[in-house]
């Protein structure tokens, strides 16, 4: 079993841009992360925005502490030895593309997108497994991306989930 951790971003006004990413890699190679994770961030809940803006678990700290404890937990993650992918869209030219042609809000299609990636990546791994997703609560997707990963794990990916 591979752990998929995931999580989506967009704009302050979910206008312009969205973005949902995973990283992904075994149980070990997420131990030793989470553990240089958890050490360099002290306890505090990371979320990029408070960070780079000083908001939230972040605001006593400077900026430059915030700009070099960001840039420290990026290269940990570049270091893990872990797979990453995310699917970035622009909304406007979505709309302007896509809307009328697919049945499909944009965030459902970055999400299918990053499911799909990750799962082809865990078939061909050595040893060959299977993603456990975990993805960061967003009560306004939550019920709709659960009914799309369930679809997607017992038609598509994984015919023996049931």
């Amino acid at each position: 079993m591979y752990p998929a951790h995931a999580d989506e971003s967009s704009d302050e006004t979910k206008q312009r841009g969205l973005l949902v990413a995973a990283i992904f890699g075994s149980e070990g190679d997420w131990d030793a992360f989470e553990l240089k994770w958890k050490e360099r961030i002290g306890g505090k809940i990371f979320r990029a925005s408070d960070c780079d803006t000083d908001q939230g678990d972040f605001s006593p700290s400077e900026n430059n502490e915030n700009k070099k404890l960001h840039a420290d937990l990026s290269h940990f993650i570049a270091d893990s030895g872990m797979i990453g992918h995310g699917v970035a869209l622009n909304i406007r030219d979505f709309n302007e593309i896509l809307a009328g042609k697919v049945d499909e809000n944009p965030y459902y299609l970055c999400f299918n997108l990053v499911i799909v990636f990750l799962a082809r990546r865990a078939g061909v791994c050595i040893p060959r497994g299977l993603v456990k997703f975990i993805f960061d609560r967003n009560n306004e997707i939550e019920y709709n991306a659960g009914q799309l990963y369930g679809g997607m794990m017992t038609n598509f990916l994984v015919p023996d989930y049931r």
